[in-house]
């Protein structure tokens, strides 16, 4: 049964909602920037309060989003991608890689399901891995059902762009700043010290999303990285002396139609009162899976690494340990997505 302040806060954006319970300005900004552009990476204006209240009650609350000691608090040494390739290096064969599904056919003994490069899999089930709205990409057949199908076209995902700016060291930490800052009128929403285990080098990894990412993709490359850098430059309170290695503002993942970016919302006004339970309906043999920030999880990790909120640096002698084999990886995916 739906709660009964469900519609109300359904039919109201996000925006209008902080309005109406703050007449100050710079707290709805504050507010909107770790719920909007931090989780939704979509602008307040253009989903409802419901889907901020689902949001904040998937982190558990809305003091989970910002609670240091609860998200972006551990770290992985060797990167997250290292799950991947020891998953890959422990399935062996059974991994195919450049081989995108385009048809499953399923019925009530099972599913095939074929793709490029002839690949042919047969199984009693399907776990579909990519978000809703790429799903259609796929031929079903049977079809999907129709409720089922129809909400899954609604579904929207936000945009964000990811930057590792690489220094000669992490001069930062010398003034005694953690490398972490929000602003919510910055190009830059979000930065953290992202510097690798071990590493002499500095890394800063930012986030630029919704509207300004819009903004950003119309820049030249040069442009959006002077930009960005700029903007960095502010949350430092003085240029860097030290010489930038490198920086990759340029958000190239969203060129393959295969990746998304982003995180996953119906589109507003589309309700979600109204979406959710035919879009998460369970089928018997198709499993469809997105790992977006709606989903539960007991701690969240946006960079690859997490750096803490403290004004001064967190040694890097409490980071988890590097895995020594496949094991130990549900550990690490509650630090990170």
């Amino acid at each position: 049964m739906a709660h009964p302040l469900a519609r109300d806060l359904d039919t109201v954006s996000f925006k209008q909602w902080l309005i109406n319970q703050s007449d100050d300005a710079e707290a709805r900004d504050n507010i909107g920037l770790f719920i909007a552009g931090g989780m939704l990476t979509k602008p307040a204006h253009s989903f409802s309060a419901l889907q901020a209240v689902l949001m904040a009650a998937s982190a558990g609350s809305f003091s989970h989003l910002v609670d240091e000691d609860f998200i972006l608090d551990k770290r992985v040494i060797g990167g997250m991608q290292q799950v991947s390739i020891r998953m890959a290096e422990a399935l062996g064969d059974d991994v195919f890689l450049n081989a995108p599904v385009r048809t499953v056919k399923w019925n009530e003994s099972g599913a095939t399901v074929l793709a490029d490069g002839d690949v042919r899999v047969e199984a009693s089930r399907v776990i579909l891995a990519v978000p809703p709205n790429l799903y259609s990409r796929i031929s079903y057949d049977p079809p999907l059902p129709r409720r089922q199908h129809q909400m899954h076209q609604h579904q929207s995902l936000g945009l964000v762009i990811k930057v590792h700016a690489v220094y000669e060291t992490p001069f930062w930490r010398e003034a005694g700043l953690s490398g972490t800052g929000f602003g919510a009128s910055e190009v830059v929403q979000e930065v953290y010290d992202n510097t690798n285990h071990e590493d002499d080098r500095g890394t800063l990894v930012a986030f630029v999303s919704d509207e300004k990412a819009d903004a950003m993709f119309e820049l030249s490359v040069e442009e959006r990285k002077a930009t960005i850098l700029a903007s960095l430059a502010r949350y430092l309170a003085r240029r860097p002396k030290n010489r930038l290695c490198t920086t990759n503002p340029t958000g190239l993942g969203g060129m393959d139609p295969r990746c998304v970016r982003g995180q996953l919302r119906p589109r507003w006004p589309a309700p979600i009162r109204r979406g959710f339970p035919h879009a998460r309906r369970p089928d018997p043999l198709l499993v469809l899976r997105h790992r977006g920030r709606g989903v539960p999880a007991r701690r969240r990790c946006c960079p690859d690494g997490a750096a803490n909120r403290r004004r001064h640096h967190r040694p890097q002698q409490g980071l988890t340990a590097a895995l020594p084999s496949l094991d130990h990886c549900p550990a690490v995916t509650t630090a990170g997505q």
